[in-house]
């Protein structure tokens, strides 16, 4: 198949799509709650977020002639998900972070070329001293 790559002899695996999400920082930890939504709801175990710095849209900001606008900080999301569940998290992800608000951040799926599954054991904590069954610790 064009642009799948084939799973390795004798390596389970299964056809995923990547959901990538970029948040603004605006001081509410929307990307923590959204990893532990996740996690909570949907049995996502596989997402991971990391801090970085964005531009606005440059047509939506007012600048100096051949000046780009002050970067700010940002979070950049990636959730893995089996494809048969890809567009049903898409839609969790979308109303849980309200993206119809102007600048409230970006949301995209695509397809990734190859997932192994995997299982976490029970109990383990999502960050250190969390309790996983607390979805809003």
């Amino acid at each position: 198949m064009r642009g799948q790559s084939p799973a390795p002899l004798g390596v389970p695996g299964e056809r995923c799509k990547l959901i990538t999400v970029v948040l603004q920082d605006d001081g509410e930890h929307l990307h923590v709650s959204l990893k532990k939504a996740l996690r909570a709801k949907k049995a996502v175990i596989r997402a991971n977020s990391t801090s970085c710095l964005s531009l606005t849209v440059v047509a939506l900001q007012q600048t100096k002639p051949r000046k780009l606008p002050h970067p700010t900080l940002a979070h950049f999301v990636e959730i893995l998900v089996p494809e048969a569940e890809a567009d049903d998290i898409f839609t969790f992800v979308c109303d849980h972070i309200g993206p119809d608000e102007l600048g409230s951040g970006l949301v995209f799926q695509q397809t990734a070329p190859f997932c192994t599954p995997y299982s976490l054991p029970e109990g383990v904590p999502e960050e250190a001293g969390d309790d996983p069954s607390d979805p809003t610790a």
